[in-house]
């Protein structure tokens, strides 16, 4: 196993990672306690799972393909970019195999939950609101600044490292987009990350 190989395989995850990113925000079903229990939502959930682990391996990849040229500001944006998507894989854990069966015996719970997640209403549903919280500063954070370090670095694709910036900067209008339409928002991070993931491929060395 060499470093080219190993580079090329955070590639094929970043692209992965990105492109069923995307495809998931056209199949994610509403946050209702009637969905919980489908296997639409299992089946999404599923591939969340998959995607924070390919996501983490690509983030991982690109920081050390240009480890030098991202500087301190590479490295604060990796650690949250990555450890937003480690806090969302334990959030998503959660929604897969926890909250469906709590759909018959604690349904309200279900829906704080649910509620938390689609509009960050305040609820009593234990640490899982301070995971959700944690997960959307990481992620945008995280996303801002590791996009910013990739784009400065001029190693890699800087419109795929511009479209992650862009993706997180625009999670700020979320709040007036009606829910149908706010997982659009996701789509420049997923476009980005697969963007990059090309971009590794094509030049790992």
């Amino acid at each position: 196993m060499t470093s080219i190989a190993l580079t090329r395989a955070a590639a094929v995850s970043a692209i992965a990672a990105g492109l069923i990113f995307v495809l998931v925000q056209f199949l994610h079903p509403d946050e209702t306690v009637a969905n919980v229990a489908t296997s639409t939502w299992k089946i999404v959930h599923a591939l969340y799972l998959l995607i924070t682990i390919l996501a983490l391996i690509g983030i991982i990849g690109i920081y050390l393909r240009q480890i030098r040229e991202m500087r301190k500001l590479g490295l604060v944006g990796t650690i949250l970019f990555g450890g937003g998507f480690l806090i969302i894989y334990a959030f998503i854990f959660i929604e897969l195999t926890v909250l469906p069966e709590l759909v018959d015996t604690e349904p309200q719970y279900v829906t704080d939950v649910m509620r938390a997640v689609a509009e960050g209403e305040a609820h009593d549903i234990g640490g899982l609101a301070v995971a959700n919280s944690a997960s959307a500063f990481t992620y945008v954070l995280g996303g801002i600044l590791f996009g910013l370090a990739v784009f400065r670095a001029r190693v890699l694709a800087r419109w795929a490292s511009a479209l992650l910036v862009i993706g997180g900067l625009s999670t700020i209008f979320i709040p007036f987009l009606p829910h149908s339409l706010d997982r659009l928002v996701a789509i420049p991070t997923g476009v980005g990350m697969a963007g990059l993931g090309l971009s590794l491929w094509q030049r790992p060395s």
